[in-house]
């Protein structure tokens, strides 16, 4: 999908904002490619790069922003009431209290830096 780059971010998994720039369609698509992956590895059984080069403009361009389902959660608050886990965390309250499991608060996942967990 392409549009304003605000209705966008706001309701696609994964966005990229671009612009004329120097890199080539090839590449900029693999960078996108590369992207979108990281919120789903299943894009790249579904979409191929010629799928990316389809919709670029021709000529040179540069990726400006990039985003994914963070900030689709951040900015659809249905999305983000009817999220249960999140990144295989349980982020529900009334959930976690119904089965007696921990959880934790959504938006300390979404706004806190990633963090690597070590169990021993």
């Amino acid at each position: 999908v392409c549009g304003p780059p605000e209705s966008i971010k706001k309701k696609c998994l994964c966005f990229a904002v671009i612009e004329p720039g120097g890199s080539t369609i090839s590449d900029v698509a693999k960078k996108i490619r590369a992207e979108f992956d990281k919120t789903d590895e299943g894009f790249k059984k579904r979409f191929l790069i010629d799928d990316y080069v389809r919709v670029l403009p021709t000529g040179g361009s540069k990726i400006t922003e990039t985003g994914g389902l963070e900030n689709a959660i951040r900015f659809d608050s249905g999305l983000k009431n009817g999220l249960y886990f999140y990144r295989g965390i349980l982020t529900n309250k009334a959930v976690a209290n119904w089965f007696g499991l921990p959880y934790s608060d959504l938006n300390i996942l979404l706004f806190s830096k990633p963090f690597s967990l070590l169990l021993i």
